[in-house]
C-alpha cells in the first residue's frame, strides 16, 4: 500500500476506533449515574449509529487478511475489536429489543468484564496508531507536494487534518531550528572571529613583504661619533659658526610643518647616513609629536636603491613597503584593508595602482592619525622622476600627512622640489667630515698639528663629499701604517684626485699585482648578481664565495666557517674600500629549533668533485651549525657611486685575467657544491633551504643561458642528476607565487617535476622545449602536467621581458599531451567510462578560487580525481586573461577539445542568492578576449555550445555537494538574455569583482525569470516535480533579489526521498 493511501486508511480506522471508545464512554455515565438514563441513551444510541456510520469507510474484516503491511495488519485487528465492542454494547442496550431496565442492568453485569478488555484492547491500538501515522508513515511523504496535488480532495477529512498539521509541525519545527543554528553559528563566528582576523592579518602582510624591504637600511652605517647633531639646531645657531649657509630648519619643519621637505646633496655626501640618522633619533619623534598636538603619531620610511633588485628601486616597492608599515603599525587598517576585499579569493596580485588607492583610503579614514614619511634615494628610483613625485604628492596631499625626501640634485627632482623647504648637504657636512677625518687620523703617529693640516686640506678638497673624504683617509692612514711620514702623506693626498671616478681609476691602478685575480673575482661578480632579484644575491653570501673560491676539499663545518671568516677577511683587505661585507639578517637559531625537517649531509664535505648525495634528516635535538651565520653576510658595494663606476667597463685602469665564461664556471660549480653540503631547513619562509638556494643557481643560470648556452646546459644536465638525489621533502618548500596555494603531492615522482618546474619558472623555454618528450615522461600524472602549464603561463608572460619563440611551442606542447590523457581516462579501449561530476567551492572547500569565480565545476573518472588538474587549469585561465592573452587558448584546438570533455564551468561572482550562473570554460575564454562591456555582446549562445548553465543550491549548506544541486541547462534563447544582463566591469590594474548584474535591468530580469520558469517545467530539463518546485524558488531568490534586497520566502530540506519545502 502506498504512503498516502496507507495514511488514509489509518486516519479512517482512528477515527471509527474514537467513536467507538466514545459509545464505551457513555455506557459507563450510564451505568454510574443515579439520575434519568434517558438522556445518556440517547447518547449511546448516537454514539454507537455514529461508530457504524464510520465502519462503512472501512474495509471489510476479512479483505486484508493477506496483507503484509503493518497498517493493514494494525487496522484489521483494532476494527475486529471495535466491532465486538459495538455488538455489545447494542445487546446491553437492547437495541431493537423493548426489554425492563433490570434486565438492562443484568446483561451489563455479565458482559462488564469482556467490555471493559476490549476497551482498554482498543485505548493500546489507538495509541500504536497514533505512534505509526506521526513516525513512519507522515514523514516517508513529501506533505507539502500531496497537499499541493489535486487528489488532496480525493483524501478523508481526518487524512487531510493530520497532513495539514503535520506541515504546521515541520514549519513551527523547522524555524525553531534554523534559529538554534543561527545562533549556534552567531557563536562560533563571535568566538573563531579573532583568530579569523589574525590569520588574514598575516596573510595579507606575507603579500606585501618582500625579503629586501628593510636591507638598504639595515645596510646604512651608523654616522661617525659626534656627527649630524647640527640638524636638530636652528639655523641661527649655526650662522655663528665658521658655516652658514642657508638652509630651512629642520627641527622647525617637524614641529610644526606639514609639507615636503627636500634633502640634496652630492654623490657621497652622506644623504642616506643621514635620513637613517634622522628615522632613528628620538629627537624626531619628540618633535613629531608636538606637530601631532596630541593625536596618534605614525613614522613610516622607505631606502631605494639603484643597484638592487627591482622592488628596492621602483614605485611598487615603495608603496608595498609603506602600506606593509601601516599594518604592522595599526592592525586595524590591515581588518580595514581585508573586509575591502572580501570580494576577492586570497590576497591580490598588488598592482601600483591598487597599492596607492589602498594606502590613500587608509590615510583617509584615520584622520585622528598623523603620518610622517621619510624616503631615501629618489634618484636611484628605475623610472621617470615625475612619475615618482606624483605618487609622494598623492601621499601627502591631505592635512595629516607630510613627508621628508633626499636625492642627488638631477634637474627633474631639482624642479619638482625648487619651493620647497630643503637643504643641501655637501653646504652643512664639513663640520662632520672634519670630525671624522680627526678621529681617523688619530690613529696615526702624526702629532696634532701635523693631523690639523692635513685634516683641512682633506676637508676642503672632499667639497662636502663624504664618501671621497673617507677613501681618501683611508689611504693616509694606510701609508701611516707602512711607514709615510708627513711630507710623503701630503704627497699623496696631493696625487689622489679630487673626482670620484678618477679616484676610483686611481685605486684600481694602485692594487697590488698579486690580489688583483681576487679583486677581479669580487668585482665580476658583484657586476653579474647587480640590479636583478633577491634570489641571485644570496650568490654574494660569504658562504657561497668561499665555496666557490676554494681549491681544496673541506671536510668538516668547523673548517669550512674558518675559510669563511678569512674569505670575509680578504674582502675587507684585497677590495681597496670598494666593497665591503654587510649582516643581511640574523642567524635566528630558533627557527632551526623549530619542529619541522632538518637536512645535514652524513659527512659534511665541500668538496671540488660532485659525488652522490649522503644527506639525512636532523633529529630535533641537533644543534645549528655556527657556519650558517656566513650565509647570512653579503659582500655589497661601498656605495652607488662604485657600482656606476665599474659598469663602464672602458674606463677599468686594469684588466682582469678572469673570462666571463671562466666566471660562470667558478659561481655555478661552487654554489652547486655548497647547496649539496650546506644544512637546510624546510621552512618556507625561511632562506636557509635547498629549495631557495636552487632558486639562485636558477635564476643566475637563466640570465647567463643565451649568452652562454653550452655552459649553461652542462650546469643544467648535472643539476637533473643531483636533483633526484635529494629528499623530496627538502627540495619542494611549497612557493606560493608558482605552486599556487594548490601544491602538488609531494611523492617519490616529484623530484623530475620539480627539476623542470624550476627551469619553467625562470623562463629556460630553450633548455625545455628541445626536452618535451623527457618531460613528458617523467610526468607521471595529470596534474604535474597543469603544475608545469600554470608555472610557465605565470613565468613567461609574468616577465618584463618577451618569453622568447620556445615558449609558445612548449605550451601547446603540454596542452596536447594533457587533452590525450584526459581522453585517454574517459574512454579506455573506446569504451567510455563511468563519470562523475565535481563541484568545488570557494567557501566549502580547502583550495580556494582565483577570482572572479564562486565554484568550478567539472566532469571526471568515478575512478580518479582532477581536482589539482582542474584547478591548476582554472588558474591558466585566469593567469592568460590577466596578462591580455587569452587568444592564446582559444586558438587552442587541444585546449578547447579539453574543456569540451571535462565539461568545464566557471560560476560567475554575482552574488545571487541560491543560483549560481555558470560560463563554459571556452564562453569564459570567448568574453575575456572582447572589449570589456555586456558579455552577451561578446559571447553569443549559439555560436559557444552550452555556453550557459544554472545551479541551484536551496540550502547553503550543500554547495559544493553536486550530486544534490539541480542543474539548468537553459535554451539558446534563454542563455542570451542571461548574458545580456551580465557586465564585464574589471579594470586590468584592480582584481575586485570583475562581473556584475547589470544595475537597472529589475523588468529585463522579470522577464527572463518568466521565460526560465517555463522551461523548468519541460521535459527536456529532465526534473521531477519536486525538482521543478525547489529549482522554480532558487531561480525567482537569484534573479528578482539579484543583491539580497529580500529574504527567500521558502525553507528547503532534503531527505533521501527527495527535496521538500515549508513555507
Amino acid at each position: 500500500m502506498d504512503p498516502v493511501s496507507a495514511v488514509g486508511v489509518a486516519a479512517a480506522a482512528l477515527q471509527f476506533l474514537d467513536a467507538s471508545i466514545k459509545a464505551y464512554n457513555a455506557f459507563q455515565e450510564i451505568r454510574s449515574s443515579n439520575e434519568s438514563v434517558t438522556e445518556r441513551n440517547k447518547q449511546l444510541e448516537d454514539n454507537i449509529r455514529s461508530a457504524q456510520s464510520l465502519r462503512g469507510s472501512l474495509p471489510s474484516a476479512s479483505a486484508p487478511q493477506g496483507a503484509i503491511d503493518p497498517v493493514s495488519k494494525l487496522t484489521t485487528k483494532c476494527t475486529l475489536k471495535a466491532d465486538e465492542l459495538l455488538k455489545l454494547l447494542k445487546y446491553v442496550r437492547g437495541s431493537g429489543e423493548d426489554i425492563s431496565s433490570i434486565r438492562a442492568t443484568l446483561r451489563a453485569m455479565k458482559k462488564e468484564k469482556r467490555i471493559k478488555e476490549l476497551h482498554g484492547f482498543l485505548k493500546e491500538d489507538q495509541d500504536t496508531l497514533n505512534q505509526m501515522i506521526s513516525q513512519e508513515l507522515l514523514p516517508s511523504i513529501n506533505l507539502l507536494t500531496v497537499q499541493q496535488s489535486r487528489e488532496f480532495a480525493n483524501i478523508s477529512s481526518i487524512a487531510q487534518k493530520l497532513i495539514k498539521e503535520q506541515i504546521e509541525q515541520q514549519r513551527i519545527h523547522h524555524a525553531t531550528l534554523t534559529s538554534k543554528l543561527d545562533s549556534i553559528q552567531h557563536d562560533m563566528q563571535l568566538r573563531n572571529n579573532a583568530d579569523y582576523q589574525e590569520s588574514t592579518r598575516k596573510e595579507l602582510l606575507k603579500s606585501l613583504w618582500f625579503p629586501e624591504i628593510d636591507q638598504r637600511r639595515n645596510e646604512i652605517k651608523e654616522p661617525a661619533p659626534s656627527t649630524l647633531h647640527w640638524l636638530f639646531e636652528p639655523p641661527i645657531k649655526r650662522a655663528k659658526s665658521r658655516y652658514s649657509p642657508k638652509w630651512s630648519d629642520f627641527r622647525e619643519w617637524l614641529r610644526e610643518d606639514a609639507s615636503t621637505y627636500w634633502i640634496s646633496g652630492k654623490a657621497g655626501s652622506g644623504k642616506s647616513t643621514l635620513m637613517a640618522h634622522i628615522v632613528n633619533d628620538e629627537r624626531t619623534l619628540e618633535d613629531l609629536d608636538a606637530w601631532s598636538s596630541g593625536y596618534k603619531l605614525e613614522v613610516l620610511s622607505f631606502f631605494f636603491w639603484r643597484a638592487g633588485s627591482s622592488l628596492q628601486n621602483s614605485v611598487l616597492g615603495l608603496l608595498r613597503s609603506l602600506l606593509y608599515q601601516l599594518c604592522v603599525l595599526q592592525p586595524a587598517i590591515s581588518d580595514h584593508i581585508c573586509g575591502s576585499l572580501s570580494s576577492l579569493v586570497g590576497i591580490p596580485t598588488w598592482t601600483e595602482k591598487c597599492l596607492l588607492e589602498n594606502i590613500t583610503k587608509a590615510i583617509q579614514l584615520n584622520q585622528g592619525f598623523r603620518f610622517c614619511i621619510f624616503v631615501d634615494g629618489l634618484d636611484e628610483y628605475r623610472g621617470l622622476y615625475d612619475d615618482l613625485v606624483d605618487c609622494i604628492e598623492k601621499l601627502t596631499g591631505f592635512g595629516h600627512v607630510k613627508a621628508c625626501v633626499s636625492s642627488r640634485p638631477e634637474l627633474e627632482l631639482v624642479n619638482r622640489f625648487q619651493d620647497v623647504k630643503q637643504l643641501r648637504l655637501q653646504d652643512l657636512n664639513r663640520g662632520d667630515i672634519e670630525k671624522f677625518v680627526k678621529q681617523a687620523l688619530a690613529k696615526t703617529h702624526l702629532n696634532e698639528d701635523q693631523r690639523t693640516s692635513l685634516t683641512r686640506d682633506v676637508v676642503c678638497r672632499a667639497e662636502g663629499v663624504f664618501l671621497w673624504a673617507s677613501l681618501v683617509t683611508q689611504a693616509l692612514v694606510k701609508g701611516s701604517k707602512a711607514g709615510d711620514d708627513e711630507e710623503i702623506m701630503q704627497k699623496r693626498l696631493d696625487s689622489l684626485p679630487r673626482d670620484m671616478n678618477q679616484l676610483f681609476e686611481r685605486i684600481l691602478s694602485d692594487v697590488e699585482p698579486v690580489y688583483r685575480d681576487s679583486l677581479g673575482f669580487y668585482i665580476q661578480l658583484m657586476m653579474m648578481t647587480t640590479n636583478w632579484d633577491d634570489w641571485i644575491q644570496k650568490l654574494r653570501s660569504i658562504a657561497a664565495i668561499t665555496a666557490m673560491l676554494s681549491t681544496k676539499d673541506i671536510n668538516s663545518y668547523e673548517k669550512f666557517a674558518e675559510e669563511c671568516e678569512r674569505t670575509r677577511t680578504q674582502i675587507i683587505n684585497r677590495s681597496a674600500g670598494l666593497l665591503e661585507v654587510i649582516q643581511t639578517d640574523s642567524l635566528r637559531i630558533n627557527k632551526w629549533r623549530r619542529k619541522g625537517l632538518k637536512f645535514i649531509p652524513n659527512e659534511p664535505c665541500f668538496t671540488l668533485e660532485l659525488k652522490r648525495l649522503n644527506r639525512r634528516r636532523c633529529t630535533e635535538t641537533e644543534p645549528c651549525p655556527t657556519m650558517l651565520i656566513y650565509e647570512k653576510q653579503c659582500m655589497t658595494w661601498i656605495h652607488r657611486s662604485a657600482f656606476e663606476f665599474f659598469s663602464d667597463q672602458k674606463r677599468l685602469p686594469v684588466e682582469f685575467n678572469l673570462s666571463d665564461e671562466e666566471t660562470l664556471r667558478r659561481i655555478g660549480e661552487g654554489y652547486m657544491r655548497y647547496i649539496v653540503a650546506a644544512p637546510s631547513l624546510t621552512h618556507s619562509s625561511h632562506s636557509l633551504n635547498t629549495d631557495s638556494r636552487f632558486d639562485s643557481l636558477f635564476s643566475f643560470l637563466a640570465r647567463r643561458h643565451n649568452r652562454y648556452p653550452d655552459a649553461v646546459l652542462v650546469f643544467l644536465e648535472n643539476i637533473y642528476s643531483i636533483y633526484a638525489q635529494f629528499d623530496p621533502f627538502e627540495c619542494h618548500v611549497a612557493d606560493p607565487t608558482y605552486a599556487d596555494r594548490v601544491p602538488l603531492e609531494i611523492d617519490e615522482h616529484i623530484a623530475p617535476i620539480a627539476f623542470w618546474s624550476k627551469c619553467a619558472k625562470f623562463g629556460l623555454w630553450s633548455y625545455l622545449y628541445p626536452r618535451i618528450d623527457c618531460v613528458l615522461k617523467d610526468a607521471v600524472y595529470e596534474s604535474h602536467i597543469t603544475h608545469l602549464l600554470l608555472v610557465s603561463i605565470r613565468a613567461g608572460y609574468g616577465s618584463k621581458r618577451a618569453p622568447g619563440a620556445n615558449f609558445s611551442p612548449w605550451v601547446k606542447g603540454l596542452v596536447e599531451d594533457l587533452y590525450q590523457r584526459i581522453i585517454q581516462g574517459l574512454e579506455i579501449g573506446g569504451v567510455a567510462q563511468p563519470t562523475r561530476y565535481r563541484c568545488i567551492e570557494e567557501v566549502s572547500s580547502c583550495y580556494p578560487l582565483e577570482n572572479p569565480f564562486q565554484c568550478v565545476t567539472w566532469k571526471e573518472p568515478v575512478s580518479v580525481r582532477y581536482t589539482r588538474v582542474m584547478l591548476y587549469l582554472l588558474n591558466v585561465i585566469i593567469s592568460v586573461e590577466r596578462a591580455g592573452e587569452a587568444r592564446l587558448l582559444q586558438e587552442s584546438a587541444a585546449f578547447s577539445g579539453l574543456l569540451s570533455v571535462t565539461e568545464l564551468y566557471v560560476a560567475l561572482d554575482l552574488g545571487l542568492d541560491r543560483i549560481y550562473i555558470q560560463l563554459s570554460g571556452e564562453a569564459f575564454i570567448t568574453a575575456r578576449i572582447k572589449p570589456q562591456g555586456v558579455i552577451g555582446s561578446c559571447v553569443s549562445a549559439a555560436e559557444v555550445n552550452g555556453a550557459v548553465r544554472i545551479l541551484c543550491f536551496p540550502s547553503s549548506m550543500l554547495k559544493g555537494e553536486y550530486s544534490q544541486l539541480i542543474t539548468l541547462q537553459p535554451s539558446t534563447a534563454i542563455s542570451d538574455q542571461l548574458l545580456s544582463l551580465i557586465e564585464d566591469c574589471a579594470d586590468a590594474t584592480r582584481y575586485d569583482k570583475m562581473f556584475r548584474m547589470i544595475p537597472g535591468m529589475y523588468q529585463q530580469r522579470e522577464k527572463v525569470c518568466k521565460v526560465l520558469l517555463e522551461e523548468i517545467e519541460s521535459a527536456e530539463q529532465g526534473l521531477d516535480g519536486d525538482q521543478q518546485l525547489v529549482a522554480a524558488a532558487c531561480v525567482k531568490a537569484g534573479l528578482l533579489y539579484p543583491d539580497g534586497e529580500h529574504e527567500c520566502a521558502w525553507r528547503f530540506q532534503f531527505r533521501p526521498s527527495g527535496w521538500s519545502s515549508t513555507g
